[in-house]
């Protein structure tokens, strides 16, 4: 990521890693739920100097859930080993959390499979009991 708010290491010409881009998605990230700047300051060279020294904007009061505030917050840490350890946990960490599923049927009579032999149409519970009133 250029301009003043790229990782820390980057801004003086340090080797950069996928580190970097786990604090590039975070600022995005920030800037993007939060409509507001991840670092402060009034000029280029303020916000340079917060990025190095690891000064973040705290996010605003909001519906985010704390899993993904605090993922968001910890990717833009200022020591890259204070970090999520790889994007891959990052993305884990903001993913949306699994659905309960509802399961129908699932009782007595619920048929999986291919469908039983009986009257067209018919349910499979009704399928089975008009074939033991035929018996």
């Amino acid at each position: 990521m250029q301009g003043p708010t790229g990782p820390p290491g980057q801004l003086p010409c340090e080797v950069v890693g996928p580190a970097a881009d786990q604090f590039g998605c975070a600022v995005s990230l920030y800037e993007a739920r939060w409509k507001q700047h991840a670092f402060a300051g009034d000029s280029e060279a303020a916000v340079k100097v917060n990025v190095v020294d690891g000064n973040l904007t705290p996010p605003p009061a909001s519906p985010v859930p704390p899993r993904i505030r605090d993922a968001v917050l910890r990717a833009r840490a200022r020591d890259s080993a204070a970090r999520l350890p790889s994007m891959t946990a990052l993305l884990a960490a903001i993913a949306p959390a699994p659905r309960a599923r509802t399961v129908r049927g699932g009782g007595r009579g619920h048929h999986r499979g291919p469908a039983p032999r009986g009257r067209a149409g018919a349910s499979p519970r009704c399928r089975g009991r008009a074939v033991h009133r035929l018996r």
